[in-house]
Parts: structure tokens; sequence; C-alpha cells
């Protein structure tokens, strides 16, 4: 209950709204409607290089959504590349060949992997330099000068968006093939992001938004808001989940399986949260009209936040939206 207390009193009038998570590399003609339909599309750099007429196009179907360029700062893909990627084959072929030195290793010089046929990166601020760079420097700028100069884009989003790295085991941040101790590894990693976030916000300027995977409260004097994983994500309860997001100044709640209902009323008793539907999924029509009917409604209809005999409710228009927890229910 603790956690929620803050809910009532921090009311950001930036949703309700819709989001859609594309990290497929190309759209289609097609699929240009659909992710034109929502309020904030989050769309995998690659299609800026293999369709960016697409992008373009999506702008025209709806000015008002924000586009959000996709990026795995954290890894780089494995051979064999998956197609249709021409930039993250030139930054695997241009790290493997000329700086190795930025792979993330063990003390025993073991590549760390997180993800299957990927390979893990060092952001931290012990990175080895090479010519003059280390990873999340050359990164930046690449970014800047290659993607983020576009137009096209409102904001950046970061997948694997990590405050802490000592989860991953052992670690060799400065490859002098000595253990780094677990507090050395996170602050490190800490201080490397934040100059990476840094420097994307100083050139971009504070309209650009930026918006980070993984729910914490940790660079958010840098980040725009969280995107939460399958909601309430597998590290948070509920009342935390809701607790941190409403604190942020935006939230993307993500529903999958079973909890995609939970999700969607869920990101409906808060007025900075955005509802999105698995991943390479569109909103279904039926919760995108009751999404655009209810984020209109002027902050006079928009009741606060109430818990009362086991259920979390909160008054819509004529919608009453009720949580209980481990079931949910939308009445009219």
């Amino acid at each position: 209950m603790l956690l929620l207390v803050g809910l009532v009193a921090v009311a950001h009038l930036l949703g309700i709204g819709s989001a859609i998570y594309w990290t497929q590399p190309t759209i289609s003609a097609s699929e240009v409607e659909v992710i034109g339909r929502h309020d904030v599309a989050i769309i995998d750099l690659e299609n800026l290089f293999n369709n960016p007429d697409n992008l373009r196009q999506i702008k025209k179907i709806n000015p008002q959504i924000t586009m959000l360029c996709y990026i795995n700062f954290f890894e780089i893909w494995q051979q064999p590349l998956p197609p249709d990627r021409p930039f993250g084959t030139k930054l695997t072929e241009t790290i493997t060949n000329n700086f190795h030195e930025w792979f993330l290793v063990r003390p025993d010089g073991q590549p760390v992997i997180y993800w299957p046929g990927m390979q893990t990166l060092n952001l931290s601020d012990m990175c080895p330099q090479k010519n003059g760079y280390s990873y999340g420097h050359y990164l930046q700028d690449i970014l800047l000068e290659n993607v983020l100069n576009d137009k096209v884009w409102d904001g950046l989003f970061l997948d694997n968006l990590f405050d802490k790295i000592s989860w991953l085991g052992s670690l060799d941040l400065d490859r002098d093939g000595q253990e780094d101790d677990s507090r050395t590894c996170d602050y490190s990693w800490y201080r490397g992001v934040r100059e990476f976030l840094s420097g994307i916000s100083k050139a971009k300027g504070r309209k650009f938004t930026i918006i980070g995977n993984h729910l914490s409260l940790c660079y958010r004097d840098l980040v725009d808001g969280r995107f939460l994983e399958n909601f309430p994500t597998e590290d948070y309860s509920w009342e935390e989940a809701m607790g941190i997001a409403s604190e942020l100044p935006i939230a993307i709640f993500q529903g999958k399986g079973q909890n995609v209902n939970l999700a969607f009323n869920s990101s409906l008793l808060l007025d900075n949260t955005y509802f999105c539907l698995g991943q390479n999924i569109a909103v279904p029509d039926s919760l995108l009209s009751k999404l655009d009917n209810l984020k209109k409604l002027p902050a006079r209809e928009r009741g606060p936040l109430i818990y009362k005999e086991g259920v979390y409710q909160r008054q819509l228009g004529t919608e009453m939206i009720q949580i209980r927890l481990n079931r949910v229910i939308f009445k009219n």
C-alpha cells in the first residue's frame, strides 16, 4: 500500500494511449497503416536503411505519432548474421575485426553471452580504449551521425538499459585478466551508461524522448520513461511496478499471454502510461477504440485511484476500471 500512495498525487496527462513494439527490421506497405494507428511506435533502426519511405509514410498517416528508434546497445549479433540488418551486420563486422577489446569477458577471457545468438559489449567506463574510443563513445558517435540525425525519429528506445551488471557473474571489465569485484563492476557500468545517455541527450536536446527497457528509476534525469516488458515484469510485484511507474514521466506497459488484460487495465489507472501488446503485434481495434475515447477525457472526468475492500479502482468518465490482484474486471 505504501508504494501506491504516490499514484494519486502524481498525475501526468501524457497518456492514456497505445504503443507498438516493432523489432522487425522491415515494414511492409500494409504494416505502415497498422503502425500508424498508435500513439507511440518503437521501431527497429534497421528500417531506416531497409524502408525509409515507409517510416515517413507512417508520419504522414499520423503526424502526432511519437516514433522511437529501437536499438539494443548492450549486444551485437554473432555469426551467422540474420538477414535484413545492414547496420547490425556492419557493426558486428567492425567490432569483431577491429575492436575485440570491447567485448564483455570473464577473467579467463571467455565472452559473456546474455541472449543466445548475440555477444555482450562493455558499456562501462572501464572499457579499454582503442583509437581514442571506448565502445560507448564509439556507438554514441555512430548513432548520432548515421541514425539519429534523421528527422523521422522523435526519440530513442534503448533495450537492456541496465544500471547494474554484476548479476552476469564474474567479469573483467578492464581486460587485465583479473576479476573485478561486484561493486566496482556495477558502479563502473552505471558511470559508463550515464556518459552514453548524457552524450545523446546533450546532442539531441530536451525535446528528444529517451525510453529504456527494464523498470528502474536510475538515470531518470536523462531518461523520459521506461518500458515494462511483460507487465508487471519478472522482478516486481504489481504494487511495486505501479509505484515506480507512477514516478516516471512516461511508462509503457507491455501485455503478454495471460497478463494482457492486467497490463491494459493497469495502464488506465495512471495518466502517464501507454499500453502495448506483445512484440510486432498491433493493439486490437477494440482496445484501440477504447483507448482513443478514454485519452480524450478532461482531467475533471479522471477520478483518483482508490483502494477499497481489496480492489484498486478508478473512475474514467462513465467507466469504472477495477483491478483485483489475480483477477481483472472491466465494467461500464
